[in-house]
């Protein structure tokens, strides 16, 4: 069977799968599955465990958790609001002061954690329960849309 077929016969799966109503991983799963047994028959199934246990074992990936939990933890303890209240007021007189404010954030929590990703994490942590503070105290707001 010619490549340009079974990329048809894929995509029409796949097209099929998403306008019947199933869950987008996996309408996107089946026909994957398909597609490598189009290709290589059940051998290529036998390598998909291999190139899964490959792509996950990776120590890198345990990381993002830590990062994620050292977030929450900077959330809860309140010092990343303190942090960027202190900044705010260092810059606010700067055009741009909000903008200011986040980049000097991301800087201090980049030199402190050695990673940008944490800084990103930690700013939406601390920006949704400010976000969910906000929320609460105005007057015909819901919360639980936060």
């Amino acid at each position: 069977m010619s490549p340009e077929i079974q990329l048809l016969i894929v995509t029409a799966l796949f097209l099929g799968l998403l306008m019947s109503g199933m869950a987008v991983p996996f309408a996107i799963t089946i026909p994957a599955l398909v597609y490598l047994l189009l290709q290589g028959g059940l051998p290529a199934l036998n390598s998909l465990g291999l190139v899964t246990w490959g792509s996950m074992n990776s120590f890198v990936l345990t990381t993002v958790p830590l990062f994620m939990l050292m977030a929450e933890i900077l959330s809860a303890s309140g010092l990343s609001n303190r942090i960027y209240g202190g900044l705010e007021k260092l810059v606010a007189k700067l055009p741009g002061g909000l903008l200011q404010t986040n980049i000097a954030g991301c800087a201090i929590f980049a030199s402190v954690s050695g990673s940008a990703a944490l800084s990103g994490i930690s700013r939406i942590a601390a920006f949704t329960a400010s976000w969910r503070r906000l929320m609460t105290a105005l007057p015909g707001s819901v919360p639980a849309a936060c």
